[in-house]
Protein backbone atom coordinates (compact mmCIF):
# COMPACT_ATOMS: atom_id res chain seq x y z
CA UNK A 1 0.00 0.00 0.00
CA UNK A 2 2.33 2.75 0.86
CA UNK A 3 4.05 2.39 -3.29
CA UNK A 4 0.50 3.88 -4.43
CA UNK A 5 0.64 6.87 -1.66
CA UNK A 6 2.45 9.36 -3.86
CA UNK A 7 -0.53 8.35 -6.92
CA UNK A 8 -3.08 8.92 -3.68
CA UNK A 9 -1.45 12.59 -2.52
CA UNK A 10 -2.02 13.71 -6.40
CA UNK A 11 -5.50 12.20 -6.96
CA UNK A 12 -6.36 14.26 -3.24
CA UNK A 13 -4.74 17.57 -4.22
CA UNK A 14 -6.09 17.47 -8.11
CA UNK A 15 -9.60 16.77 -6.13
CA UNK A 16 -9.88 12.90 -8.04
CA UNK A 17 -10.35 11.54 -4.63
CA UNK A 18 -12.38 12.87 -1.36
CA UNK A 19 -10.79 11.03 1.40
CA UNK A 20 -13.55 12.32 3.61
CA UNK A 21 -15.60 9.70 1.97
CA UNK A 22 -14.06 6.61 3.36
CA UNK A 23 -13.84 7.89 6.96
CA UNK A 24 -15.98 6.56 9.45
CA UNK A 25 -14.76 7.27 12.76
CA UNK A 26 -12.38 9.93 14.07
CA UNK A 27 -11.26 9.64 17.83
CA UNK A 28 -9.48 11.29 20.04
CA UNK A 29 -5.55 10.02 20.30
CA UNK A 30 -6.09 8.37 23.47
CA UNK A 31 -8.39 5.57 22.43
CA UNK A 32 -6.35 4.87 20.24
CA UNK A 33 -6.70 1.08 21.34
CA UNK A 34 -10.76 1.45 21.35
CA UNK A 35 -10.28 3.03 17.54
CA UNK A 36 -7.68 -0.13 16.48
CA UNK A 37 -10.11 -2.39 18.08
CA UNK A 38 -12.94 -1.30 16.26
CA UNK A 39 -11.10 -1.45 13.11
CA UNK A 40 -9.68 -4.57 13.36
CA UNK A 41 -12.82 -6.44 14.42
CA UNK A 42 -14.48 -4.43 11.48
CA UNK A 43 -17.18 -3.33 13.82
CA UNK A 44 -20.00 -0.31 13.25
CA UNK A 45 -19.36 -0.66 9.17
CA UNK A 46 -15.84 1.26 9.82
CA UNK A 47 -13.95 1.79 6.57
CA UNK A 48 -11.28 4.28 8.22
CA UNK A 49 -10.62 5.07 11.17
CA UNK A 50 -8.75 8.48 12.42
CA UNK A 51 -6.76 9.36 15.15
CA UNK A 52 -7.22 13.10 16.66
CA UNK A 53 -4.45 14.62 19.17
CA UNK A 54 -6.50 16.85 21.37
Amino acid sequence: MIHQMPKLYEMIKNEVFDPTEIITHTMPLEDAKKAYDIFDQKKDNNIKVILKPQ
